[in-house]
């Protein structure tokens, strides 16, 4: 039974994550057996880690917010590790990346600290393709205020947090061999065929 691909789509809040997720879900099912997740979740530990830290009632170090994180994400990889396995494509909304934006460089934890605990976390679990979605931290804010929704306690901080949260994406997508940047103004259908033509590469 051939491995199965692990895909994750990043960006910040608004970027059209699951948008473009949806999107690649309903192709991929079509021709491989597929798994969705989204971050922090996917386990029922990781659901009430989820909880905890999107509540903005909740108050915590920046520290705990990622040994949290990290928590949840050695849940999911042992998840994922089974399916992928079993031949069964995983695509993810979040892994890795987010931390090393949000934690390493909004809370100013540092980009290699998050990387080094979230390594000892999933055991070294690494995506096959990153899709990052580019955008601006002002139309990030922007898109999340538009949602009418209420925000949760990351989504509460300022703009200085997600324009430092955008400098560590740029930065980790830059160094790293398996991401690839997409730009988030795009309209949804030729964002979702870009993204198709990198998933479709994973078959080469």
């Amino acid at each position: 039974m051939a491995q199965g691909k692990m895909i994750v789509i990043e960006g910040l809040d608004g970027a059209g994550k699951s948008t473009l997720a949806r999107s690649l879900a309903g192709r991929l099912a079509e021709i491989h057996p597929l798994a969705r997740y989204a971050e922090p979740g996917g386990t029922p530990l990781g659901e009430r880690l989820r909880s905890l830290i999107k509540d903005p009632d909740n108050s915590m170090l920046p520290r705990s917010e990622a040994l949290l994180f990290a928590a949840a994400r050695a849940e999911l990889s042992n998840r994922i590790r089974q399916d992928l396995d079993h031949g069964t494509w995983v695509l993810l909304d979040r892994w890795v990346p987010s931390s090393v934006a949000y934690q390493g460089h909004g809370r100013g934890l540092g980009g290699e600290d998050i990387v080094g605990i979230n390594e000892w976390a999933t055991q070294g679990l690494h995506p096959d393709l990153v899709i990052y979605l580019k955008v601006s931290a002002q139309t990030s804010r922007s898109r999340v205020q538009k949602r009418g929704q209420d925000k949760d306690r990351i989504e509460l901080e300022d703009n200085g947090f997600f324009q430092r949260a955008a400098r560590g994406y740029d930065e980790w997508v830059e160094s790293s061999p398996y991401a690839h940047s997409l730009e988030a103004k795009l309209t949804p259908s030729k964002l979702a065929d870009q993204a198709w033509s990198l998933v479709r590469n994973l078959e080469r």
